[in-house]
């Protein structure tokens, strides 16, 4: 496998975006976009991306702004500036954009998007659709997401700070507010990220990431999250989404930003009666929202990605 560090300017028109192009030792069969999730970063899914790799795919990332590398480079750790989750998208656009023109247009392209990453892979793909009139081959949603907050007035208070000039650094106290009751169904607190898995192992190692996100966040980027969240699962934006796409889903049960498998199937049912014609969701009892990352698991979302997006290349051999 060869990495190839690139970088571009982000849509924000302040930072300058890091990204890797991850290339297989073969004539590549496709091209896979992975695309990380909230306050963490893309190389969290290396043991993955050198799955897909093997398997003969290219795969692209990015750190978004705010996050991982790219917020390193800029110094805008938890803040991801002006234009928000739209420039976030439009970084991916360009990711896109750069991946076809240095490996072509004719190779199969395909998505996984993980937790905030699956609302921007969801939005990814409309886009493509209907904005630039082009088509990837397949989509995974991993860790679905949907509207948890059973308070609706928390979105109203950070547009009202975001509109009023007062999207710098966000109080704890309000941040937690959106954020703690992710814990509800956690026996045992001492991170306070426990929701995202049950092996204790992967728990640490996301306390440990030193380009995790744990310290603060602006006010603007908890509001750009909790706003691509109402966007992508607007009734709206289904009828928008290409129906000839094909979907999976991979989810715990016990996730709270999927209400507990409910919103997953929710999406699910949203995507088939919007006219989508291939929705497949596989959803593991017991576990919550890092599935990918689980040990008794991971090999199993990656054999269940793998079949999803090799399913029409008889080059595929099981790794």
């Amino acid at each position: 496998m060869a990495i190839y560090d690139i970088s571009f300017p982000s849509a924000n028109k302040r930072d300058t975006v890091m990204a890797n192009y991850y290339t297989p030792l073969q004539e590549p069969i496709g091209i896979i976009q992975v695309i990380h999730g909230f306050l963490e970063h893309h190389r969290r899914y290396s043991r993955m991306i050198q799955h897909f790799v093997d398997a003969g795919y290219v795969v692209i990332a990015t750190d978004h702004i705010g996050h991982g590398l790219t917020a390193k480079n800029n110094n805008t750790f938890g803040n991801v500036g002006k234009g928000g989750y739209e420039a976030v998208i439009q970084d991916e656009i360009t990711l896109y954009q750069l991946a076809r023109k240095q490996f072509g247009k004719e190779l199969p392209y395909f998505i996984f998007g993980h937790s905030w990453g699956s609302l921007i892979a969801r939005c990814l793909t409309e886009k493509l659709h209907n904005m630039l009139e082009e088509d990837i081959s397949g989509v995974v949603l991993c860790g679905t997401v949907v509207p948890f907050l059973k308070n609706d007035s928390m979105i109203e208070q950070f547009r009202e700070k975001v509109e009023n000039g007062e999207g710098g650094m966000c109080d704890d106290t309000l941040a937690a507010q959106v954020f703690k009751p992710l814990l509800a169904r956690v026996e045992k607190v001492v991170n306070g990220n426990e929701w995202i898995a049950i092996d204790e192992g992967v728990i640490q190692d996301h306390v440990r990431d030193p380009l995790n996100i744990t310290g603060s966040l602006t006010c603007e980027t908890v509001y750009n999250f909790l706003a691509l969240n109402e966007c992508v699962n607007a009734p709206s934006f289904y009828e928008k989404f290409p129906e000839h796409v094909p979907v999976l889903q991979v989810a715990g049960d016990q996730d709270p930003v999927g209400l507990y498998g409910e919103g997953v199937y929710r999406v699910a049912n949203g995507l088939r009666n919007a006219g989508v014609k291939d929705v497949t969701t596989i959803m593991f009892p017991s576990y919550r929202h890092e599935v990918h990352n689980e040990p008794k698991l991971r090999d199993v979302i990656i054999e269940h990605c793998l079949s999803f997006y090799c399913r029409d290349e008889r080059s595929f051999e099981k790794w």
